[in-house]
């Protein structure tokens, strides 16, 4: 027969092991935790304080100012000049602090896009002249900020011309429907003296 304490003594080990992984488990969660531009930013801060719970009822403790950093830092990409203009900040801020600082930042965001006066960065490689070692296959993406404000959608293969002016006659692909949206695409880039080059 079993004694008490043999029986505690196991339940004990058993139980303690499992605390041990589930607290290696939410610092997981927190060290992976990264916020996207595809969802609301308070939506992630909401997630971001249950992980912080977490933490805390599996007996860590965080510092109130690691918590502020660490939602800075986690911010997401469109969020970077924002994100400077905190850590530049010299007075130290409370949790409660930033959050209602970053609700402030998103409903004048989503005013700003509702109006029309919000711009994203476009990112891409301008290249005026392309020497002949550097032709290599790349991808047409986007076109951005032209005009009428073209968007291709499409990604289309095609190799660099060493001149502009013979781009068209390089851009290839199989599909019809394609092939001339690629020469869409170049016949644009031509008309711009711009070459786009998305690596």
């Amino acid at each position: 027969m079993v004694n008490a304490k043999a029986l505690w003594e196991s339940l004990e080990r058993k139980y303690k092991t499992e605390d041990a992984g589930s607290k290696k488990f939410v610092v997981g969660k927190f060290l992976d935790f990264k916020m996207m531009d595809s969802k609301t930013v308070i939506s992630q801060v909401q997630e971001f304080q249950l992980i912080l719970h977490d933490i805390h009822a599996e007996g860590m403790v965080l510092g109130e100012s690691f918590q502020v950093a660490a939602l800075i830092e986690k911010l997401p990409p469109t969020w970077k000049d924002f994100k400077n203009y905190l850590k530049h900040k010299r007075k130290e801020m409370k949790l409660e602090d930033l959050i209602v600082r970053l609700r402030i930042e998103e409903d004048n965001r989503q005013s700003e896009k509702k109006a029309g006066n919000y711009h994203q960065e476009a990112k891409a490689n301008m290249v005026e002249q392309v020497h002949k070692s550097e032709i290599d296959d790349i991808h047409v993406n986007t076109i951005m900020e032209t005009r009428n404000a073209h968007f291709f959608e499409d990604v289309f293969p095609c190799r660099v011309a060493q001149e502009r002016s013979s781009l068209k006659e390089l851009v290839w692909t199989k599909n019809p429907h394609k092939r001339k949206m690629s020469q869409d695409v170049a016949r644009e880039l031509e008309r711009l003296h711009l070459l786009v080059l998305i690596f």
